[in-house]
């Protein structure tokens, strides 16, 4: 007799018996020695009945089968005891326990029980399989029925297909379910099968249609529904193939449904449909365009359509393949199409780049769109570091009041959220704003406690930050030049050690001030005149203040400085060179500029430049290119295309470049293209890369220390996701889920470093951080479950395990590891936890 049988017994004698019984029968048989390990062996192989004993030392029979049911919901159990409590068969029960048997048993009785439980159980399969038999072929018999029906007439043949491709794709960015996605995808081909009932020649009539034929077409919503009303599972598919003729103004059919009325899915299906539509031919009309059909879109957007969907959709469009797609592209100038949760985090580095270039508006817009979203935005941290930079904006802007009515609402989210860290980021900000409304001794306060935090953190790049705040305090007090001067000193100590360069730039309104004074101090004169070189066009008038300077040294440096700069921002050279941002929003800077969103033209563009540097490593032909970029043309417009976006991308990237002349960042010889990797260019995920590898080398030669500053800068740069404002091509799907996981290994060492060192709250920090991005990530909860408890939380630690209990079951359907389970039981037990 056929059958996989997994026994769960602790004592080796029964399990031996029962093993040989069960093969003597017939049946394939595992065993396990106890809960945790049939729980590992339930992950690795489907069986068909488990065997267990109730009584056993760990996780006893009942949990176990309550654990392996999370993994294999169909296997049928029998439980075995020679001992039980009164309430274990009511749990036995409970948990679909098909039979209990008490030791010693009747061999006989027993196989007749294993018996009977496994045929009750084949039989309940063959029934499942025969109803899902008949349900997949009564869809394709209805699935073939639409595509039939659109062959009848040359004109709609494919629509349905090329509707399902385009609304499923789309509505990725709404983030539905894989379910939802399929049955949208289900009804896009399926949303013109009351068609079948509509008189062919109506169909194919060429001249305009009487109020009777419109009444007829009108009608194929209802006949649609009749037909799919006998299958259960095509009644979720029902309301967006009956509704996608309704209007949001109210006038469509068939029941007039208004605005938000008419479900999400049938108010997709409408805009994609039409849209489609559009751009085929009709036997009343030639095709349009695709500028045209996209204007189409726009005329009807909050009568026929819905226009927040109108406004993404096209915003979607533009990212397809196709010429068509690209013409759209051009008439969408914005630096942010669409937000969501997940891109704020991106969209807070755009506004800190746009910020520190001092391009006010553009970054004020950038932090505003997160606050749209309103309740959607859960993590702390982002809402945090909103008010933030928009404090820091008013700050930049004199407005000091109101700078400081926006950081006081971040600190007030770090307080809600006990968030020491992202406290002491918000104090910086407030001690600098304080500073300037003159309240001295409530800044210096303020300044110091985030030191303090900084120094906890072991977050060397933010002291400096602080200390060059302190310093720019003191220095405007005539009894602490003393104070400014070691601040000064301390700060400029670790940014050369470190490499932190990029702080100066970040935070040029403090930093030039005090680096000219620095000019006085000889021990600093080289190091701080080496970055007022690289600032000397934002540092001009302080140093040209020093031109009576009474020291010859610093007259000399300041003037030999000042030669530097150039009258007018310049465009990009070879010293200049660009800065590049895979990791969140894509933004590439040229020289001190930023690309602006209408320079690129198309979407085509920019990308096609992100890919080139993402893959600077390796030359790439035109056909993989082509492949990744216009996989729909022929290959004469795919080629032609393809040219001309690396013509304008050159363009872009160097506007002096003349006409026939080398490009230093794009090479292109004979079929193959590269992004050069000896040109002057910083992108971040190779900092990124770089900094990780360098931290595991440090690691592994035992500079924990050292490696924990290297970690510290990786997560500092990965600002997103790479490319998350490019969530719909395939080729960045593979970096992104490996630069992720990189990311998580790096959060995870710092969370065990810090757990070690007895800085528990550092540890849930960086915890948090991975579960924000990642509900279902299990080492996650791991970590967050030991800092918990070692903080004295054990409350929140067992409610962390649910929490990833019932996430995981619900999101994958999956069980905690025994890894993680193990680790509850010693937090219930209160066991230590190492």
């Amino acid at each position: 007799m056929e059958g996989h049988i997994l026994v769960v017994d602790d004592d080796d004698l029964m399990i031996k018996i029962i093993e040989k019984l069960l093969r003597k029968e017939g049946f394939q048989v595992t065993c396990a020695r106890d809960g945790m390990e049939a729980i590992q062996k339930a992950r690795g192989q489907v069986f068909d009945l488990i065997i267990c004993d109730v009584r056993m030392p760990g996780i006893d029979g009942l949990e176990t089968l309550g654990e392996v049911k999370k993994i294999q919901p169909d296997a049928r159990n029998v439980v075995i005891t020679a001992y039980a409590s009164e309430d274990a068969p009511i749990k036995a029960i409970k948990i679909g326990v098909d039979d209990y048997i008490y030791k010693p048993f009747d061999v006989d009785e027993f196989l007749n029980s294993i018996k009977k439980t496994l045929e009750n159980y084949r039989k309940t399969k063959q029934k499942q399989n025969i109803i899902q038999e008949i349900k997949q072929n009564y869809q394709n018999l209805v699935k073939s029925l639409a595509l039939s029906l659109e062959k009848r007439d040359s004109h709609r043949e494919g629509h349905s297909q090329k509707v399902a491709r385009f609304a499923t794709q789309f509505a990725r960015q709404y983030h539905f379910s894989e379910e939802k996605q399929q049955m949208l995808e289900m009804a896009a081909m399926l949303h013109d099968l009351g068609q079948i009932e509509v008189k062919q020649d109506i169909l194919s009539k060429p001249d305009t249609l009487t109020e009777e034929e419109k009444s007829s077409i009108a009608e194929h919503p209802v006949a649609a529904k009749r037909l799919m009303q006998p299958i259960l599972d095509f009644h979720r598919v029902l309301p967006a193939v009956l509704y996608h003729h309704e209007r949001y103004d109210g006038t469509g059919y068939p029941e007039g449904l208004k605005g938000e009325q008419i479900p999400m899915e049938a108010r997709i299906l409408s805009v994609v449909d039409t849209f489609v539509a559009l751009q085929s031919d009709r036997p009343y009309r030639k095709r349009f365009s695709g500028d045209e059909a996209v204007n189409i879109l726009r005329e009807g957007s909050g009568t026929q359509f819905d226009p927040k969907i109108v406004e993404d959709f096209i915003a979607f469009v533009s990212k397809e393949g196709g010429e068509e797609e690209e013409d759209a592209a051009q008439n969408i100038e914005a630096v942010v199409t669409h937000v969501s949760p997940k891109h704020c985090k991106g969209l807070i580095g755009l506004g800190q780049t746009y910020l520190e270039i001092g391009d006010y508006k553009t970054a004020r817009f950038a932090f505003q769109e997160i606050l749209t979203l309103g309740d959607e935005v859960t993590e702390p941290e982002i809402l945090a570091e909103t008010h933030c930079g928009i404090a820091q904006i008013l700050a930049a802007q004199n407005r000091w009041n109101e700078a400081l009515e926006e950081v006081n609402k971040a600190i007030q989210i770090a307080g809600e959220n006990r968030n020491n860290y992202l406290m002491a980021r918000s104090y910086v900000i407030l001690g600098h704003v304080l500073t300037h409304l003159a309240m001295v001794p409530r800044a210096e306060e303020i300044l110091q406690k985030a030191l303090e935090i900084f120094t906890q953190w072991e977050d060397n790049y933010q002291r400096a930050r602080c200390l060059l705040f302190l310093a720019d305090l003191y220095r405007s007090l005539p009894d602490r030049e003393a104070a400014a001067r070691e601040a000064v000193v301390e700060a400029l100590e670790i940014t050369r050690r470190r490499g932190y360069d990029i702080l100066f730039d970040k935070e040029k309104a403090v930093v030039i001030p005090l680096l000219v004074k620095a000019l006085e101090y000889p021990p600093l004169m080289g190091y701080a005149g080496g970055i007022l070189r690289r600032l000397s066009r934002y540092a001009a008038e302080s140093l040209a203040a020093l031109s009576s300077h009474p020291d010859p040294k610093v007259k000399a440096l300041a003037s030999e400085i000042l030669q530097d700069v150039a009258p007018s921002p310049t465009p990009v050279t070879k010293e200049k060179g660009l800065r590049t941002f895979l990791l969140g929003q894509f933004r590439v800077l040229r020289g001190d500029e930023p690309i602006k969103e209408e320079e690129w033209k198309t979407r085509k563009t920019k990308y096609l430049l992100a890919y080139l540097v993402a893959n600077k490593d390796r030359q790439i032909s035109e056909d993989k290119i082509i492949d990744v970029f216009w996989p729909h043309l022929s290959p004469e417009k795919a080629k032609h295309n393809l040219h001309n976006t690396t013509y304008l991308l050159r363009k872009i990237l160097e506007p002096v470049l003349s006409e026939g002349a080398d490009s230093q960042y794009i090479w292109h010889k004979k079929n193959f293209y590269r992004f050069q990797p000896d040109s002057l260019h910083w992108v971040d995920i190779e900092d990124f890369d770089k900094r990780c590898l360098e931290g595991k080398t440090l690691l592994s030669s035992g500079k924990q220390d050292e490696a924990i500053q290297q970690f510290q800068e990786a997560e500092r740069l990965y600002e997103g996701d790479f490319l998350e404002d490019n969530l719909y091509d395939d080729w960045t799907l593979y970096k992104r889920d490996k630069l992720q996981e990189q990311y998580f290994e790096v959060l995870l060492r710092l969370a065990d470093y810090f757990i070690a060192k007895g800085k528990h709250d550092v540890a849930i920090t960086y915890a948090n951080k991975i579960l924000q991005k990642d509900k279902c990530f299990e080492k996650g909860y791991v970590t967050m479950m030991k800092a918990l408890l070692l903080s004295g939380r054990r409350d929140e630690a067992v409610r962390c395990y649910h929490t990833c209990v019932d996430t995981l079951k619900k999101e994958l359907n999956l069980s905690a590891s025994p890894e993680t389970v193990a680790l509850y039981l010693q937090i219930i037990d209160n066991k230590a936890v190492t």
